[in-house]
Parts: C-alpha cells; sequence; structure tokens
C-alpha cells in the first residue's frame, strides 16, 4: 500500500515539492503567481500530534494513544464545514515524499467540522519506525469511502509521518505557547474570541496604516529543539539538533517571505526571526481585520502553531 504522492508544504499552484517534513498538503488548482504564505483558499497548513498523558511529546509508544488536530483555514477565517477521513498504519523510514505501509491499516476515523481525533497505536508495532496518517479534509462535501478524495468540492489530501518512540528516541512538540511574538516593537497578544465586526472602532486592537510596512519578530528561545542521537526514526537529518523551521501566512498583504529557519549548529540561547508585513491597500477607505498564522515545524512530524489578528486602518 502506498500513500499519496504529497509534497510537505502548500506552494499555491505549482508541483508538490518533496522536502524534507513530515507534513504533507495537496495543492488543489490555485493561481500560479500566489505567494505561499498568502491564504486565498482553504488550506491545511499544519497537523499536532501529542502523546495522551505525556504533554508536549509528538512520538508515541506501541498501545499508547496521541491527540491529533489539524489547521485548516480560509480567507474568511477556520471554516467548520468540513467532514474528513483518515487512515493510520506502521510504515517503513521516510524522510520526504510517498510512505510505505509495511502492515494494513489499523484505524479509520472519519467525521465533521475542524478534524481532530484520536489514533491508539497497536501494541506490537512489528520494529516499524514509523507510523503514517493520511486522507482527505472535504470541504462540501463527504470523503469517499476508502479513498483520498472528496465526493465534490474542495477536496485536500493531506499525510503525517510520526517516529515510534522508544527508550530514549523520543520527540518534544516545538511548542510555541509561551513564545513572544512582536508587531513592530510592541508585543501581539493573541487575537480575541470573537473577531471584530468593526475593528477600526475598538482602539484597543492591534492596527498598522494600509499599505505601511512593519517588522513582525519571534522570541523563539522556549522552543524545544532535540538533541539527536544515532537512532532518528529513518528522519534524516543532519547534525545534532532539530531544525526549526516556523512558516507564516496572513489572509491579505504581503509577508515579504513564507518561511524562517533556526539551523541545526545555531547556538544562540534566544534565536529571533523576523518577517516584514506589508499591509493592504483598504476598498472604499474601510478598515478590515487580518489573520495571521505561525506554524513551527520539527521535520520530524512534530507542529504547533499560534494565531494573531490586526485592523488594517486608512
Amino acid at each position: 500500500m502506498r500513500l499519496r504522492d504529497l509534497g510537505d508544504r502548500l506552494w499555491s499552484g505549482l508541483p508538490l515539492l518533496s522536502v524534507p517534513l513530515a507534513l504533507s498538503f495537496g495543492a488543489g488548482c490555485e493561481d500560479p503567481l500566489s505567494l505561499p504564505q498568502r491564504i486565498e483558499d482553504t488550506r491545511v497548513l499544519g497537523a499536532r500530534a501529542e502523546v495522551q498523558g505525556r504533554a508536549g511529546q509528538a512520538w508515541a509508544e506501541p498501545g499508547e494513544t496521541l491527540d491529533v488536530s489539524w489547521l485548516v483555514v480560509a480567507p474568511e477565517g477556520e471554516p467548520s464545514d468540513l467532514s474528513w477521513r483518515f487512515e493510520a498504519c506502521l510504515a517503513a523510514p521516510v524522510n520526504a515524499g510517498p510512505s510505505e505501509c509495511v502492515a494494513d491499516v489499523f484505524a479509520t476515523v472519519v467525521g465533521q467540522g475542524a478534524p481532530a481525533f484520536q489514533v491508539t497505536l497497536p501494541a506490537d508495532t512489528q520494529q516499524a519506525p514509523q507510523v503514517a496518517l493520511h486522507g482527505v479534509v472535504c470541504r462540501g462535501s463527504e470523503a469517499s469511502a476508502g479513498a483520498d478524495e472528496c465526493r465534490s468540492g474542495v477536496s485536500l489530501p493531506v499525510g503525517l509521518n510520526l517516529g515510534i518512540a522508544a527508550e530514549e528516541l523520543r520527540n518534544e512538540l516545538p511548542s510555541l505557547g509561551g513564545v513572544p511574538i512582536f508587531l513592530g516593537d510592541q508585543p501581539w497578544g493573541e487575537p480575541p474570541a470573537t473577531e471584530p465586526s468593526d475593528c477600526g472602532g475598538d482602539a484597543a486592537l492591534p492596527r498598522v496604516k494600509a499599505k505601511s510596512t512593519t517588522t513582525i519578530r519571534l522570541e523563539l528561545g522556549t522552543v524545544p529543539r532535540d538533541e539527536l542521537g544515532e537512532e532518528r526514526a529513518g528522519f534524516d537529518q543532519i547534525g545534532d539538533r532539530e531544525t526549526l523551521e516556523v512558516d507564516w501566512y496572513s489572509d491579505a498583504g504581503k509577508l515579504s517571505t513564507p518561511v524562517g529557519f533556526v539551523e541545526a549548529d545555531d547556538a544562540r540561547a534566544n534565536p529571533e526571526l523576523e518577517v516584514a508585513f506589508e499591509a493592504p491597500k483598504l476598498d472604499a477607505g474601510e478598515a478590515r481585520w487580518v489573520r495571521f498564522y505561525f506554524v513551527a515545524r520539527d521535520r520530524r512530524g512534530g507542529n504547533d502553531w499560534q494565531r494573531r489578528g490586526l485592523c488594517v486602518v486608512p
């Protein structure tokens, strides 16, 4: 059984790229000139797997259960009119590209709304180094039984590969929960639970001028970066520590780059990443709310994310 030939990040309209990440996205039909960091259609940005009873751990031992959630976004926010279907199997080592199952599917999950489910690994993992989750997220229809496709509407095939924990072989999530994020020189907190209908009328919200450019900065000293031993469960990273990747996205305006890296040999106690945001022009001079998503990846299946928002004013 072979999983779909999925790329690991959605580069809008371009052929799917096989890069050394553990998360895969389907491209769909989008403008080939659009920016990968711009949310212009429904997209899957990340998947977060965490072991029940071992907070912060992304790799489960045989018999343990994973809580898995996926970040699905659209130009209007995070849609709820979704359905999905996933399968899990034991997998051969893979660092990029298709994943080869080495045994029959051991779990199938289906649902609606934001994708979130649990998967329990078999007690006997047959010495397989990885577990593969693959499936499809649908918008506007349901998933076809036994296939990584939707009956109609938007079809987003996705996949995630995780190592299987054993003895000292672990993977701590690259948690962004305590990461300070700055908008210019000001701390930038989480967006309100209820998005403002008229952000221009609330002076307490973070704001920037239309067509202005502002630097966004992340201080990443609290993000775990595991030291890597000789046994790496098939994830062939270079170096003695994980490389940390942070992808950033917005649903309006322009981020200067799609991604930043803290390399394996970066020994700084508090590494920082920066990206410039060019605010959009405004139609009819009306303020608008812009959503941002920051997704951290450790390139071994560990992912985490943070959301932010700001008001663009005339």
